[in-house]
């Protein structure tokens, strides 16, 4: 496959061409975008809207101010043209440095504002997060929801499309003009650029290379430290933050709800993506190879990964035992839970995600990426049976979308280290390969729809409130 870069042309017939071809840019490891086609000259009629017109004379006050990204190669046939293209790359590294100049204006104005908590009017809360991720974007999206039924003011800062680029430049100009009360981000450290009365709501749903380094991090006095799983409450203490609570991820229950009249299939879904990708972008150790070995052993005979293993591996390869479980055990339990669904004859098998392409096992059950919303709910409200295979939690997101939706959760068996509640009787349970295929002729003693009430967005959002109107002294709004 060929590698494209969003592109400024001297030639807009050509750009023309390029544009019309929708080449696509890679713009993460796993996400591609429309190929950007800035040209010169005079605008062209009609163009689509990749095919974006910007004067040579232009170039520096559009692409100082532009949240659009920058383009990375020059196209043009000519002398001048050429000479011209050299000019733009000494121009391009003074938009740097303008756009750097400019991020530390809008810092110190934020750092300059002042909230005031103490008056009857609505607070304003930003949510700072990229179009990019696949859970966290719905997550704040979410969230966002409930502040503004509060009757809040919201502003989630995020790509316009996907021809946009959230950097600092962006972000911190559009929290500047908000001037808010509180800041909310997942996985993100303390903000020093805030002003000390601002609230900043650090929400942990992965682990980062921070994180794993265990590097002291500076914590202001009004951070509120919520993390996913016990795993990462360690590892955020290391860093030297204090009073950590716990956050799950709750569900939107507009979408994620049974559906009238269904008709549910007798077959086991599974939506998500192989870890393989994940697990190779993590920095690895001596002991990588040895450590997913133990890990298979354990899996292959139905034993189950204790938290004296896990702390055994990491003293003996120099890593922390939280690494095992959100590294090796989530990469490779969820691999071969899968395999062993899609190698059971009796029922049938439907995987929806990423990469699962690239398992031979998995690849003919594989359906492809399902779109967050809707289409992962109607596929749960179309199954009886949905598979959740994590080493550490029960209550994790897809389990709450999956039971909100009337799908049973057959879920491995980590009882033994998870934190409750544990859904003994909502949920059925396996950590071997016969533990799992005995599920498929079972349903729970309880309601799986108990665990879709359980946690919600709404519920978060008032926890964050009384926080701060408990720490203020006021009532709030």
């Amino acid at each position: 496959m060929m590698d494209f870069n969003d592109t400024y042309f001297f030639d807009r017939e050509q750009a023309w061409e390029v544009a019309m071809q929708q080449n696509r840019v890679k713009v993460t490891s796993s996400h591609t975008a429309p190929q950007i086609c800035y040209y010169d000259g005079l605008p062209l009629e009609n163009a689509p809207s990749n095919l974006i017109n910007v004067p040579f004379e232009k170039f520096l006050g559009f692409f100082s101010n532009t949240s659009l990204r920058l383009p990375l190669d020059f196209q043009g046939t000519s002398e001048e043209s050429l000479k011209k293209g050299k000019v733009l790359l000494k121009i391009l590294e003074e938009i740097k440095k303008i756009r750097s100049v400019m991020v530390n204006c809008h810092a110190s104005v934020i750092s300059e504002s002042k909230p005031d908590f103490n008056n009857d009017t609505p607070w304003r809360i930003v949510f700072a997060v990229s179009m990019y991720t696949d859970v966290w974007q719905y997550c704040l999206k979410n969230l966002a929801k409930e502040f503004e039924k509060k009757g809040h003011d919201v502003l989630v800062v995020i790509e316009k499309n996907n021809m946009h680029h959230l950097d600092n430049h962006f972000m911190f100009k559009s929290i500047a003009e908000f001037k808010p009360h509180i800041l909310i981000g997942i996985s993100y450290e303390s903000r020093a650029w805030l002003h000390p009365d601002i609230y900043f709501v650090s929400w942990w749903q992965d682990i980062t290379p921070r994180l794993r380094t265990a590097d002291k991090i500076t914590w202001r006095d009004r951070d509120l430290i919520f993390a996913q799983t016990f795993t990462q409450d360690e590892l955020l203490i290391k860093t030297g933050a204090k009073n950590v609570q716990r956050q799950g991820i709750g569900i939107n229950t507009d979408t994620f709800r049974m559906l009238p009249d269904i008709e549910r299939d007798r077959k086991v879904v599974f939506v998500g993506s192989s870890y393989i990708n994940t697990y190779h972008s993590i920095p690895g150790c001596q002991g990588d190879d040895d450590i997913l070995k133990v890990i298979d052993e354990l899996l292959a005979s139905g034993r189950l990964l204790t938290m004296e293993i896990a702390e055994d591996l990491g003293r003996k390869y120099g890593i922390p035992h939280a690494l095992i479980f959100e590294k090796h055990a989530s990469y490779l339990m969820r691999e071969r839970t899968i395999e062993w669904l899609c190698q059971n004859k009796d029922i049938q098998v439907e995987i929806y995600g990423r990469y699962w392409d690239t398992n031979p096992i998995v690849k003919p059950f594989f359906r492809g990426e399902l779109p967050y919303g809707e289409a992962v709910a109607k596929v749960y409200n179309g199954a009886m049976y949905a598979i959740s295979a994590v080493p550490i939690n029960i209550t994790i997101q897809r389990v709450v979308e999956m039971a909100a939706c009337g799908c049973i959760p057959v879920v491995y068996d980590c009882r033994h280290i998870a934190e409750e509640p544990h859904w003994d009787n909502e949920c059925l349970f396996f950590h071997s390969r016969e533990e799992l295929y005995a599920c498929f002729d079972k349903v729970p003693a309880g309601n799986p729809l108990d665990i879709g009430k359980a946690d919600s967005y709404e519920s978060f959002a008032e926890k964050i409130l009384s926080t701060v109107r408990e720490r203020e002294g006021t009532s709030g709004i």
